[in-house]
Formats: structure tokens, C-alpha cells, sequence
């Protein structure tokens, strides 16, 4: 499997659009613009940030962040997490997650969860996540109440190298994921 090819592309893009639309107000939660803005920048409480080697590593026992999918200035097909695009997370193992997912896009359902597939990844839907809990389902279009939310909490119980993508058919394989790293020690 290579690069994803233009057909593909546009199928996955066209099964997002759809869904976006038919799941739109699905969200349990929303989150207004102004809010949008602060929580893709926010640098996470117990978190060390490095841009350069766009990575996040936590080193408390309490691991919160929130994960924003296509916000306004990001490239198509990815997350943000405090002003990275699709950066490695690092959390101790044991440590209680709690993730905020949000769908910034604007016309696309996207979803967030881990996988122990690694890349390049299928076109086809993610698998049951490996850590219970540690999936925020899909979320379609923005209303005019803001965009959808959803928050999940999990133990990180298993240690090792996992990716959190988009579970949407196609998105994972246009570059929707990024490394969760579960570690032990400090």
C-alpha cells in the first residue's frame, strides 16, 4: 500500500462529506470558534511540548489534552494538539487519559481513536480500540451552535507504540494519525 490513489481519495473525502452532514448535531458536546482557537493552542497541564521534534510527552499520572480534527489553518486530513499537527504523545503507562476530541471541520465527520495498526494504513475502518475506552466516535458537521465534541477517558494500561487516527474509511491512509506512546518509567 502507497500513497492513497485519486479515486480512493476522493471516495474517502466524498463518505466524509456525507456523514458530515447526516451526523451533524451528533455530538454530545459543543465548542464555539473562540473556544476552538484557545484549545488547539492550549500547551496541556504536566506536558513538555517540542516543535521540533513534534512531540508531547506527559509526565503526570493525570494526562488531559484536547485533539482537534481540520481546524481553520491546519493542512486537510489531520489533527491538531496544542498547535501541532498529528505530533507523537507520550503518557506513562497507568496514566488515566482523558482526551477532548472536536471536529473543527467544517464539512466532514471525523472521529478519533487508537489503533495497533501502524502505518501505511487500509482504506477500510479502524478496529476495536486496544485500551477500552480510548475511542470518541465519529462527529458530524458544525451547527450553528459550534462544533461537535465528545470527551473519553481510558487507562493507558498496556505499554507500547499505538497511532490514534480518524476512523473514517480513507482518512487514517490521507494522513489522519499520529503516534500515542504508552511508556513505562519516566
Amino acid at each position: 500500500m502507497g500513497a492513497m490513489s485519486s479515486p480512493d481519495a476522493s471516495l474517502a473525502q466524498l463518505i466524509g462529506q456525507q456523514a458530515g452532514k447526516r451526523l451533524a448535531g451528533n455530538a454530545p458536546l459543543t465548542v464555539t470558534d473562540t473556544q476552538l482557537r484557545v484549545l488547539g493552542d492550549q500547551v496541556p497541564r504536566g506536558a513538555r511540548v517540542d516543535a521540533c521534534a513534534d512531540r508531547i510527552t506527559f509526565s503526570t499520572a493525570n494526562v488531559s489534552f484536547a485533539v482537534e480534527a481540520v481546524p481553520p489553518g491546519n493542512p486537510d486530513m489531520t489533527f491538531r494538539i496544542a498547535g501541532l499537527v498529528d505530533p507523537a504523545v507520550v503518557v506513562p503507562a497507568g496514566a488515566i487519559v482523558t482526551v477532548e476530541f472536536i471536529n473543527a471541520d467544517s464539512d466532514e465527520a471525523h472521529g478519533w481513536v487508537l489503533t495497533t495498526s501502524q502505518p501505511p494504513f487500509a482504506f477500510s475502518a479502524a478496529a476495536a480500540p486496544p485500551l477500552a475506552g480510548a475511542a470518541a466516535g465519529v462527529i458530524g458537521d458544525p451547527t450553528p451552535g459550534g462544533h461537535g465534541a465528545r470527551i473519553v477517558t481510558f487507562t493507558a494500561s498496556a505499554s507500547g507504540t499505538y497511532q490514534y487516527i480518524c476512523p473514517m474509511p480513507g482518512h487514517a491512509q490521507m494522513g489522519m494519525h499520529g503516534a500515542f506512546i504508552v511508556r513505562n518509567g519516566n
